[in-house]
Parts: structure tokens; C-alpha cells; sequence
């Protein structure tokens, strides 16, 4: 078996779990946690209220978007980081909050499909077969998945 310490090994594990980090910033973005922050830091018990995250889960869950770079903390209050404050403020000028959370959703749940797709040829979006339309319509004609994969 491969150790995680021999080199190249990061790359099929940084895949393999890659997973969890997109799921972690598409419930963030979901909970409203980078909308609150955005409005003003705050400590661990306040941000879980205010985005309806358990007390049981939210200091691993806040410090997990930490670890990603997408939440700063000092002295236990909460910020956004970097990115996260051009990307992931809903005022911001380049918010992309809304397409990363349709991604973490609808995206995501077709290519857990993809294994299915792969053995039967059926289609996972529900998008119509080649040369029956665009499958981009049926996000456009979907009035609340259009408002999720655009940039305000």
C-alpha cells in the first residue's frame, strides 16, 4: 500500500477526498455562512445560531472552512479570508456564491451518477439526449436553478 509521506501520493488522495471540501463549501454557501460574515466577524456560538448549524458540529465545521482558506479565525471569531470576501459576499462585485451552490447540488448529484452513465449511456441531468435541445435551457427555463448558477 502507498504511504501518504511518499511523493506523488497527495495527488490521488487530494482527489480522492476532494469530495469533502465541495460539499463543505456548498453547505456553507447553503447555511448563508459567508453572508453572514460578510456583514461582520463573529464568535463560534453566534455564527452557528445565526446559520442554523448544531452546536455538536460547528467548530468542526467552521474550522474545516478555515483550513480551506475560506474562513480566517482569531481568538475564536470567525471571518472571511481571502477569496472568500470577493467571491463569497453576496454584495460583493464578483459573487459566485449562488453557481457554487447550484454546482454543490445539481452538478454534484450527476456525477455521483457517473457511473451509472457509464454503464448504461442513460444521461444523469436529466439534460435532453445530443441534438434535442441544450441542456443550458433547462437551467434558464428553471427560474430558481438560473438564479443559482449566475453571478449577481
Amino acid at each position: 500500500m502507498v504511504g501518504v509521506s511518499e511523493p506523488g501520493a497527495d495527488g490521488p488522495f487530494d482527489v480522492g477526498f476532494g469530495f469533502m471540501e465541495s460539499r463543505a463549501l456548498a453547505v456553507a454557501v447553503e447555511f448563508g455562512v459567508f453572508e453572514e460574515l460578510a456583514s461582520e466577524p463573529l464568535e463560534l456560538g453566534l455564527l452557528a445560531d445565526r446559520t442554523g448549524v448544531d452546536d455538536r458540529g460547528a467548530a468542526d465545521f467552521f474550522d474545516a472552512l478555515v483550513a480551506l482558506d475560506l474562513l480566517d479565525r482569531e481568538d475564536g471569531v470567525y471571518s472571511l479570508a481571502g477569496a472568500a470576501e470577493r467571491y463569497l459576499d453576496p454584495d460583493g462585485g464578483a459573487y459566485a456564491g449562488d453557481f457554487l451552490a447550484f454546482a454543490g447540488t445539481s452538478i454534484y448529484g450527476s456525477w455521483a451518477g457517473l457511473d451509472d452513465a457509464l454503464r448504461t449511456g442513460e444521461p444523469q441531468t436529466g439534460a435532453p439526449d445530443p441534438g434535442e435541445g441544450d441542456a443550458y435551457d433547462l437551467v434558464a427555463d428553471d427560474e430558481d436553478a438560473s438564479r443559482r448558477s449566475t453571478t449577481r
